[in-house]
């Protein structure tokens, strides 16, 4: 008898690792603990939620089978920076199940950041049969063949993180199964992620805007939609995908709404109900991982009629292969929730018609806040000198030139709000109350970088000051190119701090130091967010 293959209660365990990874920079995925980044092997131990069972049931929710304990075990390995993390579970077990579950191999987990310290689950290489009493067949064996997304990791900087397991399994010759499970990460403590930000690229260059994205079926190929025992059910020799990505450009993955998705030349008819959203998630060079999410298809079935098969929150479809010219490829294979027949395995592979060059990349991420929310969107900054400060420039011995007691600085982010950097136009940027004469012919930008909680770097661009100094008369400071002048302490109420410590060009005489220290009077709130 043929065992169908269902990623069942293994999925759950892998789900379970999943707490091993986490994010550290905008281009990497690093598991953190108390806050802390741990760029080093972790070992994680999860126990399914007191009070709580894992149940695996029918997409009819007819429940197959549940245990009310479950514990699993696992370590990180290195890589334990990149883009995703990944750990062998080294333990995984069930207890006190209404029916036998036996495990053959616990598999690896892999983490993608998504917001926050949380993550995305994936499972692969778990295998586990449990026993179901179908009318039909007495055990079925589920299986993770290739990344299967499980559930999401809500992480924390203190107490016990979550693994909740939200999954559609492939369930070979029964009907769709649905896991569904809490665990509780007993160790170590105050698990998370940190955050990773993908960007498309299109010639190499990242489009922090809208892309719209054409694809067609590859020529000489076919889409099929089969069960998970390779009999075929349905294919087309003609499909074709029409969509635009949507604001934020660059995030922890970018996503758009489909405006057309077609299937033609099918073996039996196929009906596009809803063509949903896509995202894609940055994974290494120009590649991504795609998912789908509120699709809806109807496709006529042998034996069976119309079955829908559909893309729930968050179904992982396949990869997307980017390149820097010529066309880009989607590859396809996904199982979907088909409803009333066995789990569907979805197989095709797309060429990106347009645009030519089309990729993802990873980015650093930087987006200013105020009081603790993200602002994509244009941000007015005023600043003055801190009460009982100075603004001094000396030059690199020491020696002071100038000092002004009042200094003013007034600018505007512009678009794009979300980047490697944050950047505007300074509109006013005035001294007074000066030892010696300071004129500002061009106040030049403001760039900020994130570095590290709300905080960032500062640099200036292209600004030009004249100073009056001692026995040599007037001199001309700027910042070619671009400067960095200094620091940004974000701060979620109150006032941002703004710590200048910068040797500027100054043309004639030795290189200058300008010191300063800046209060942020507006907005309130002001800091640096991922």
């Amino acid at each position: 008898m043929r065992y169908p293959k269902m990623i069942g209660l293994m999925a759950t365990a892998a789900m379970i690792v999943t707490a091993l990874l986490g994010a550290d920079s905008a281009s990497a995925t690093m598991l953190e603990v108390a806050g802390e980044p741990k760029n080093e092997k972790v070992t994680i131990t999860a126990s399914l939620k007191a009070g709580t069972t894992a149940v695996l049931k029918s997409t009819s929710g007819e429940i197959l089978n549940k245990c009310t304990e479950s514990h699993i075990h696992g370590n990180t390995q290195s890589p334990y920076k990149s883009t995703l993390v990944k750990g062998p579970v080294t333990s995984l077990s069930f207890g006190n199940c209404t029916k036998s579950v036996t495990v053959h191999d616990p598999g690896e987990l892999e983490i993608h950041w998504t917001s926050g310290t949380n993550g995305t689950v994936y499972s692969q290489g778990a295998t586990i049969t449990t026993r179901v009493d179908s009318p039909f067949f007495e055990y079925v064996t589920c299986r993770t063949h290739t990344t299967q997304h499980l559930g999401t990791l809500t992480g924390t900087g203190s107490g016990h993180a979550t693994l909740d397991v939200l999954a559609v399994l492939d369930c070979g010759a029964i009907t769709s199964a649905r896991w569904e499970a809490t665990y509780t990460v007993t160790s170590p403590t105050g698990l998370g992620s940190v955050e990773g930000t993908t960007t498309l690229e299109v010639a190499g260059e990242p489009k922090n805007e809208k892309v719209t994205i054409t694809g067609s079926l590859k020529i000489d190929s076919t889409t099929s939609l089969k069960n998970t025992e390779d009999e075929i059910g349905n294919t087309c020799t003609t499909s074709h995908v029409h969509g635009n990505t949507e604001n934020p450009y660059s995030s922890t993955f970018v996503s758009g709404q489909i405006t057309e998705l077609s299937f033609s030349n099918c073996t039996r008819a196929v009906t596009v109900h809803t063509a949903g959203k896509l995202k894609i998630h940055w994974i290494s060079g120009t590649n991504g991982t795609v998912s789908s999410e509120e699709a809806e298809v109807t496709v006529n079935l042998p034996f069976i009629g119309y079955a829908t098969c559909t893309t729930g929150s968050g179904t992982h479809l396949g990869t997307l292969t980017g390149v820097s010219s010529g066309h880009a490829t989607l590859h396809v294979k996904a199982v979907l929730d088909c409803g009333i027949i066995p789990s569907a395995i979805w197989e095709a592979t797309y060429i990106v018609t347009s645009p030519t060059g089309l990729g993802s990349i990873s980015t650093p991420g930087t987006t200013l806040e105020v009081s603790g929310e993200a602002k994509n969107e244009q941000v007015t900054i005023t600043a003055s000198l801190s009460s009982s400060s100075s603004s001094s420039l000396k030059d690199t011995d020491g020696f002071s030139q100038n000092t002004c007691t009042a200094s003013h600085v007034h600018a505007s982010t512009q678009s794009p709000y979300t980047g490697s950097s944050v950047t505007g136009p300074i509109s006013t940027l005035s001294f007074s109350s000066c030892t010696r004469l300071v004129t500002a012919h061009d106040p030049g930008k403001l760039e900020i970088t994130r570095t590290s909680n709300t905080n960032g770097m500062v640099a200036s661009e292209e600004a030009e000051v004249t100073v009056r100094v001692p026995l040599i008369g007037y001199v001309t400071c700027d910042t070619e190119g671009t400067t960095n002048i200094g620091t940004l302490t974000g701060t979620a109420s109150g006032h941002a701090t703004m710590d200048i410590n910068a040797v500027l060009n100054c043309g004639s005489i030795p290189s200058a130091k300008w010191e300063a220290t800046y209060t942020v009077t507006s907005p309130t709130g002001l800091g640096v967010s991922a």
